[in-house]
């Protein structure tokens, strides 16, 4: 269920913010799969771990709801892994997110 995802993606990261949750250091094979990513997938991926949806995601990159999710399912083949919550697993190990967020984030956090 996507909604299940999507509270899960959202959860993991308010752990990360109330410092429930500790980042580790990417280990090599993380680097090998960061390093297999295209810039534009780097984006995407970066601001699905936010938690912002593809809609926004495409205007906010200029590119088409479609062209988003084709580079999510790239994401998800190049690095094993599928929805939300282990794109935000990944992210945060390989230090790809800002444990605060940004303030258009829809995960922002000011505390």
């Amino acid at each position: 269920d996507r909604r299940v995802d999507h509270l899960a993606g959202i959860m993991a990261m308010r752990g990360v913010l109330a410092g429930r949750v500790q980042r580790s250091r990417p280990d090599t094979a993380d680097q090998l799969l960061l390093a297999s990513l295209c810039e534009r997938e780097l984006n995407v991926l970066r601001l699905v771990a936010e938690g912002f949806a593809g809609p926004l995601i495409g205007e906010k990159m200029a590119i088409s709801a479609k062209a988003v999710d084709s580079y999510k399912q790239r994401i998800g083949e190049k690095l094993g892994a599928s929805g939300r919550p282990s794109f935000v697993r990944f992210a945060l190990r390989v230090g790809l997110l800002n444990t605060r967020g940004t303030p258009e984030s829809p995960l922002y956090f000011t505390g």
